[in-house]
């Protein structure tokens, strides 16, 4: 697993993408998740990992790899977009063929909301089972 910061992320709320792959023999790991999700939520995530026995070792991806090149999307894979508290709108449910496609909708709520603003969080999951999330 990779942790690291999502450089488009505003300063009073930091966001991290947490990515996960397989190792590949002679190359870097293939990236086959990407989570995207607020500090806190990272920090409980590494939290729980170190105290199933996991540790921090050095960068499996390599320096200047583009990780999100690297991702294998399945032709067949749609997303579907859901909010954190389950509730319908005209936002959530709504289902697309790409991943980006989908960011692109979540991510454009969210640049018209100030940070004071009250706001839904949502996620975008793939085949029903959560793989990224956008708040």
């Amino acid at each position: 697993m990779r942790f690291h910061l999502d450089p488009k992320s505003w300063s009073a709320y930091p966001m991290y993408f947490v990515d996960s792959g397989r190792p590949l023999p002679g190359a870097p790991p293939l990236l086959k998740t990407r989570s995207h999700m607020r500090r806190s939520d990272a920090r409980e995530l590494w939290r729980n990992l170190k105290a199933q026995g996991w540790k921090q070792v050095d960068p499996q991806w390599g320096a200047g790899v583009d990780v999100r090149a690297q991702r294998v999307t399945d032709a067949m894979s749609s997303y579907r977009i859901c909010r954190d508290d389950g509730i319908s709108d005209c936002i959530a449910g709504q289902v697309f063929d790409s991943y980006d496609a989908a960011y692109a909708v979540v991510e454009g709520y969210y640049a018209d909301v100030c940070c004071s603003d009250d706001r839904e969080y949502y996620r975008i999951v793939e085949d029903g089972s959560q793989l990224f999330v956008a708040d």
